[in-house]
């Protein structure tokens, strides 16, 4: 926030009535309703005054979500396809899933200036919305096995908890309490959504919610940990634990590590393996590199990852940008096309 110079109004940046983040003025008295700086950008922030000019900052960012058709099989790889952009917008397009028939994807966006969940045909056209939040923010969505459900975690001035709304449209429901849920996923027979809560605990916690009985909570073992994931079979749980690949029984057991270098957001069980994205290159963890970032696929029955893919724009590390296929012939994936950010000025204020 910021003074005028005659120290009569303050403005500010905030995202009173949900949408982008906008410039309010207000009395300094405090007793006049905020009115918005109408002839400021969106996505405006941090103002400050001069003698008689207002400057602020406009941050623009642009990610757009990609294809790309692998047409090959483990043992046998063919040249991939070119990748192919089939979700673009101006703002961030992100956290895309794709359904089990192969027919459909989810993924956040913020196109109309606050993020929602969006559906859409695995071409990336008929988009249409599934939510209408106003000031909480959705993300990280999951289908269910049968297609009929859509998981995703919702965050907010309350915390943040795991929802689910109708694929066809209609009701989104709120599944778990106000805590710090995030990162759903679906049991295989579609009874349970397993889900981590980074405040329960120095390292988190993991736990999955009945999806008849929402009241029905059961927490896994061991402790610590995020991302819990069932294998294909259903008898294995694999989770991310400080960069690294982990798994237990489902019915139970002693954790064991499967592989370093595997990262929240970036990994994806299917019919053969783990496929994930090396998203520091081969470098410490800090810092994503610029620079392509492999794609590997390792194997339920060997300890040695096979390099399938690359991606070869920039990526956000922070949001869950990567999914494959069960068949591992289908990957999408975000790639950052645009990141930087302008100082604007309004005179006469």
């Amino acid at each position: 926030m910021t003074w005028s110079p005659d120290g009569r109004s303050i403005v500010f940046s905030a995202r009173r009535k949900g949408g982008p983040y906008l410039l309010w003025r207000t009395a300094s008295s405090g007793h006049t309703e905020p009115e918005h700086v109408s002839i400021s950008s969106e996505d405006a922030g941090f103002p400050s005054f001069g003698r008689s000019r207002l400057v602020y900052e406009q941050p623009i960012r642009d990610s757009n979500i990609w294809r790309l058709d692998l047409n090959n099989s483990l043992g046998n790889p063919g040249a991939p396809q070119p990748p192919r952009r089939i979700v673009a917008s101006t703002r961030l397009d992100s956290s895309v899933k794709l359904s089990p028939d192969g027919r459909s994807i989810v993924f956040e966006s913020d196109r109309t200036g606050h993020s929602q969940i969006w559906k859409a045909d695995s071409e990336g056209n008929n988009i249409v919305a599934v939510t209408n939040f106003q000031f909480e923010d959705p993300g990280s969505p999951r289908w269910s096995p049968d297609g009929t459900r859509i998981a995703f975690d919702v965050s907010g001035g309350k915390g943040s908890a795991i929802f689910i709304a109708d694929a066809a449209g209609g009701a989104v429901e709120q599944w778990t309490e106000w805590k710090q849920a995030a990162r759903p996923s679906w049991s295989r027979d579609g009874q349970w959504i397993y889900f981590s809560d980074s405040g329960a605990g120095e390292r988190g916690q993991m736990f999955r919610v009945s999806t008849v009985d929402r009241r029905r909570v059961e927490t896994l073992s061991p402790v610590g940990g995020s991302e819990p994931t069932e294998s294909p079979d259903g008898k294995t749980i694999y989770y991310i634990l400080r960069g690294a690949l982990w798994k237990f029984p489902a019915g139970g057991g002693n954790p064991s590590k499967v592989i370093d270098g595997v990262q929240r957001g970036w990994w994806e069980v299917g019919d053969k393996g783990i496929y994930y994205v090396d998203i520091f290159a081969g470098v410490s963890p800090g810092a994503i590199p610029k620079g392509p970032k492999p794609i590997f696929l390792l194997p339920f029955d060997s300890t040695t990852p096979v390099q399938i893919a690359t991606i070869a724009g920039e990526i956000i590390g922070s949001t869950p940008d990567f999914s494959v296929s069960s068949d591992g012939r289908i990957i999408l994936f975000s790639i950052l096309e645009t990141s930087t950010s302008q100082i604007r000025m309004l005179e006469g204020l």
